[in-house]
């Protein structure tokens, strides 16, 4: 079954989104389903190409500052999403990648804009979620 993963180094942040992407989703009779992870080590970057294409990940959602909270003994980590956005692309250029942040003008994302889909300030999704998740 395909699906959308979400990447955030908040855990809270993440199962958040997770449950408003979720709702909007049964909203639109989808069958998508939503996983989502902590960021991976910087030693492991390379592992996401296997969790993406092992879990049937058809869409990327991620934070720009991951690099900030620890969880179970992991992280932080050393980079952010307009960094982890050209790993990704290495290996899957067409899959659809969004950042979720309260970040939306940081200027190394802004510089990094034509790597993703869109950028999206987190307050924004959640007002205005079901026309984002209509993309998704």
């Amino acid at each position: 079954m395909s699906k959308i993963g979400i990447i955030d180094d908040d855990k809270a942040q993440r199962e958040t989104l997770k449950s408003l992407i979720e709702s909007h989703l049964d909203n639109f009779d989808s069958s998508m389903e939503v996983i989502d992870t902590f960021p991976f080590a910087d030693d492991s970057i390379d592992l996401y190409k296997g969790w993406i294409e092992e879990n049937d990940i058809i869409c990327l959602i991620f934070d720009e500052q991951m690099h900030n909270d620890s969880e179970e003994e992991k992280g932080p980590v050393g980079y952010r999403g307009n960094q982890l956005v050209l790993e990704i692309r290495k290996y899957f250029k067409n899959i659809p990648i969004y950042v979720i942040t309260s970040h939306k003008n940081d200027d190394d994302l802004q510089k990094r804009f034509s790597e993703f889909e869109d950028i999206i300030g987190r307050e924004e999704f959640i007002i205005e979620g079901d026309k984002y998740v209509k993309r998704f």
